[in-house]
Protein backbone atom coordinates (compact mmCIF):
# COMPACT_ATOMS: atom_id res chain seq x y z
CA UNK A 1 0.00 0.00 0.00
CA UNK A 2 1.01 3.88 -0.58
CA UNK A 3 0.39 6.83 1.62
CA UNK A 4 -0.99 9.97 0.18
CA UNK A 5 0.70 13.25 0.92
CA UNK A 6 -0.66 16.39 -0.51
CA UNK A 7 -1.84 14.30 -3.89
CA UNK A 8 2.25 13.00 -3.62
CA UNK A 9 2.65 9.03 -3.92
CA UNK A 10 4.53 7.94 -0.65
CA UNK A 11 5.65 4.34 0.69
CA UNK A 12 7.49 2.99 4.01
CA UNK A 13 10.81 2.24 3.70
CA UNK A 14 13.42 -0.03 6.60
CA UNK A 15 16.93 1.10 7.31
CA UNK A 16 18.12 -1.54 4.49
CA UNK A 17 16.22 0.78 1.95
CA UNK A 18 13.50 -2.07 1.31
CA UNK A 19 9.62 -1.54 0.72
CA UNK A 20 7.63 -2.47 4.16
CA UNK A 21 4.07 -3.80 2.92
CA UNK A 22 0.94 -1.62 5.07
CA UNK A 23 -1.93 -3.02 5.97
CA UNK A 24 -4.98 -1.81 4.30
CA UNK A 25 -6.75 0.85 6.54
CA UNK A 26 -3.99 0.58 9.06
CA UNK A 27 -3.42 4.36 10.53
CA UNK A 28 0.25 5.38 11.22
CA UNK A 29 1.72 8.55 12.18
CA UNK A 30 3.83 10.04 10.31
CA UNK A 31 6.22 12.54 12.36
CA UNK A 32 7.91 15.20 10.47
CA UNK A 33 11.82 16.60 11.29
CA UNK A 34 11.98 20.00 10.13
CA UNK A 35 15.71 19.98 10.73
CA UNK A 36 16.37 17.31 8.59
CA UNK A 37 13.40 17.42 5.82
CA UNK A 38 12.63 13.72 6.88
CA UNK A 39 9.73 12.03 7.22
CA UNK A 40 9.13 8.75 9.30
CA UNK A 41 6.63 6.90 11.56
CA UNK A 42 7.19 3.60 13.83
CA UNK A 43 5.44 0.39 13.55
CA UNK A 44 6.38 -2.55 15.81
CA UNK A 45 9.11 -0.15 17.25
CA UNK A 46 10.60 0.15 14.27
CA UNK A 47 11.73 3.13 12.56
CA UNK A 48 10.59 3.18 9.20
CA UNK A 49 11.42 6.14 6.40
CA UNK A 50 8.88 7.64 4.42
CA UNK A 51 9.82 8.58 0.95
CA UNK A 52 8.31 9.70 -2.33
CA UNK A 53 7.90 7.12 -5.02
CA UNK A 54 6.90 7.49 -8.64
CA UNK A 55 3.10 6.79 -9.76
CA UNK A 56 4.51 3.47 -11.41
CA UNK A 57 6.80 2.22 -8.64
CA UNK A 58 3.33 1.92 -6.08
CA UNK A 59 2.23 -1.33 -7.48
CA UNK A 60 5.75 -3.03 -8.78
CA UNK A 61 6.23 -5.17 -5.30
CA UNK A 62 2.26 -5.49 -5.06
CA UNK A 63 2.89 -7.66 -8.21
CA UNK A 64 5.91 -9.86 -7.27
CA UNK A 65 3.63 -10.27 -4.12
CA UNK A 66 0.39 -10.88 -5.60
CA UNK A 67 2.72 -13.65 -7.73
CA UNK A 68 4.73 -15.08 -4.77
CA UNK A 69 0.85 -15.84 -3.55
CA UNK A 70 -0.32 -17.47 -6.53
CA UNK A 71 2.82 -19.53 -6.43
CA UNK A 72 1.85 -20.66 -3.29
CA UNK A 73 -1.85 -21.23 -3.79
CA UNK A 74 -1.11 -23.51 -6.37
CA UNK A 75 1.65 -25.40 -4.56
CA UNK A 76 -0.83 -25.71 -1.81
CA UNK A 77 -3.37 -27.41 -4.28
CA UNK A 78 -1.08 -29.47 -5.72
CA UNK A 79 -0.50 -31.12 -2.06
CA UNK A 80 -4.37 -31.43 -1.27
CA UNK A 81 -4.73 -33.33 -5.27
CA UNK A 82 -1.73 -35.84 -3.53
CA UNK A 83 -3.53 -36.04 -0.38
CA UNK A 84 -6.76 -36.99 -1.30
CA UNK A 85 -5.56 -39.78 -3.60
CA UNK A 86 -3.74 -40.70 -1.48
CA UNK A 87 -6.76 -41.24 0.70
CA UNK A 88 -8.68 -42.33 -1.34
CA UNK A 89 -6.27 -45.52 -2.84
CA UNK A 90 -6.48 -46.43 0.86
CA UNK A 91 -10.19 -46.38 0.89
CA UNK A 92 -10.11 -48.83 -2.10
CA UNK A 93 -7.87 -51.54 -0.72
Amino acid sequence: MCISDHGKFCAAFNDEGKRVALKVGMNIEVVYNFDTNERYTFIRNRKLLIKEVSELDIFEDEYENIRTMEKRVLKMEQEMKKKNLQIKNKLLL
